[in-house]
């Protein structure tokens, strides 16, 4: 699990079995962060090695390295570690503030590998998504994704990197593709945001965990080899609707959005109406999505300072963010 938790173990351990990372700093104190930003310049993201470590849930700083004091950003992290927690008094290694090298490819093209891996390595499936567009845009939760096809190379190395760490259960690998290379940048291994996409394209995992935690390996090789078969040939989108129009509609006020990209967003959610995958809404179960549109709003107005820096900022240069898939 460590190798997971750990975003400097999980980097060592994808590396081993010839996968590709974003590059990566581990200074292990504030002085090394600053010489390390000094010298490197560019986007960097620093975040904690491990989100068990931290107390306010923040996932990462977007840093431009030419105007940032490297040595500030650490220290300010270090501070959110909760240090009475068990998990900190275990591993204290994991505590430590992590560099990674930000590609601007992350706001638009993030390949996501998911699947299901039994004890015993015998039985696998995988699906495969673009997130195409998160919140926030350079650093975020996904609201669409699209359908992609699996990487038979990358989805080999997913198995080694499960057998070399012994990892079984649901996962979710996300990927930066840069020119052409898929650069791991994190490794959830539980539910994730984007599950009932999986589910309605035949991988029903949750079904699959039930399964294996209940020691059903008949059931299990079942919906194993129904979630292997082709989950049809219309494509599926991803979206949660009311994010996106949320997401649009801000940024039509503070006109970091043109109208041009609204509309192409708008046709894009209209176009698959039929094939879409809402995260929350469903004709016959309205609640949730009456729930999920009001907690939504309900955030935006209580935190309405970081909203509004979110939704108005259109280069950006620091930004910190509580919900990043990076």
């Amino acid at each position: 699990m460590m190798s997971i938790l750990d975003k400097g173990l999980l980097h060592k351990h994808a590396q081993a079995v010839g996968m590709d990372t974003a590059e990566t700093w581990l200074p292990e104190t504030a002085d090394e962060a600053e010489k390390i930003v000094r010298e490197v310049g560019g986007r960097l993201v620093v975040k904690p090695r491990s989100q068990l470590s931290v107390r306010s849930g923040a996932k990462g700083l977007l840093i431009d390295a030419s105007g940032t004091n490297g040595r500030a950003v650490y220290d300010d992290l270090l501070k959110q570690v909760g240090h009475g927690n068990r998990f900190v008094k275990r591993f204290p290694e994991a505590t430590m503030p992590m560099l990674q090298r930000y590609h601007p490819e992350a706001m638009k093209q993030i390949y996501s590998l998911s699947g299901f891996r039994d004890a015993s390595g015998e039985h696998v499936v995988m699906r495969a998504a673009i997130k195409i567009l998160q919140r926030p845009r350079e650093l975020g939760v996904g609201l669409c994704f699209d359908e992609a096809e699996v990487i038979p190379a990358l989805a080999e190395q997913t198995v080694r990197l499960c057998e070399r760490i012994g990892y079984y259960g649901a996962f979710e690998l996300e990927f930066i593709v840069v020119d052409g290379r898929m650069l791991l940048i994190d490794f959830n291994g539980r539910l994730y945001n984007q599950l009932a996409y999986d589910i309605a394209r035949g991988m029903d995992l949750p079904r699959m965990v039930y399964a294996g935690a209940t020691r059903q390996p008949e059931e299990l090789a079942r919906l194993v080899q129904a979630g292997s078969r082709c989950s049809g040939s219309v494509p599926r989108i991803f979206c949660n609707s009311f994010g996106l129009s949320l997401m649009i509609a801000a940024q039509r006020i503070f006109r970091t959005m043109s109208l041009e990209e609204a509309n192409r967003w708008r046709r894009w959610r209209k176009d698959a109406d039929e094939r879409c995958v809402d995260s929350i809404r469903d004709a016959d179960d309205p609640v949730p999505a009456l729930v999920d549109g009001a907690g939504q709003v309900w955030k935006s107005i209580r935190y309405s300072r970081s909203f509004v820096r979110e939704m108005s900022r259109k280069n950006v240069h620091a930004v910190a963010s509580r919900g990043a898939g990076i």
